[in-house]
C-alpha cells in the first residue's frame, strides 16, 4: 500500500486538505476538515493537473468525520464525473 500524498503543493503554513491514495483496491479519496468549497476546489485542481492519469478510474472516498448532505454528495459526484471518474 502507498502512503497517501497531498494533492497540490502547499507552502509550508498551508496543509493540503485533499488526499489521494493508491490502495490493492484502486484509488481512495481522503477529505480532511474545512470549508466544502474549498475541498472541491482543491479536489478540482488536483484532478485538472492529473487528468490522463485519473479518467475512467473509480475511486473509494473517505470523508472522515464529515457526514456529506445530499446536495454536498452531488457536487462531489459531479466533481468527479467531470473527470470522467466513479466513486
Amino acid at each position: 500500500m502507498s502512503p497517501a500524498i497531498p494533492t497540490s503543493p502547499r507552502s509550508n503554513n498551508e496543509e493540503s486538505k485533499v488526499w489521494i491514495k493508491g490502495t490493492r483496491k484502486g484509488l481512495s479519496i481522503a477529505l480532511g476538515e474545512g470549508d466544502w468549497n474549498e475541498l472541491l476546489r482543491e479536489l478540482d485542481m488536483c484532478l485538472d493537473q492529473a487528468d490522463a492519469f485519473f479518467r475512467g478510474s473509480q475511486v473509494h472516498l473517505n470523508t472522515g468525520k464529515r457526514d456529506l448532505s445530499q446536495t454536498e454528495l452531488r457536487e462531489l459526484i459531479d466533481t468527479l464525473l467531470k473527470h470522467d471518474i466513479k466513486l
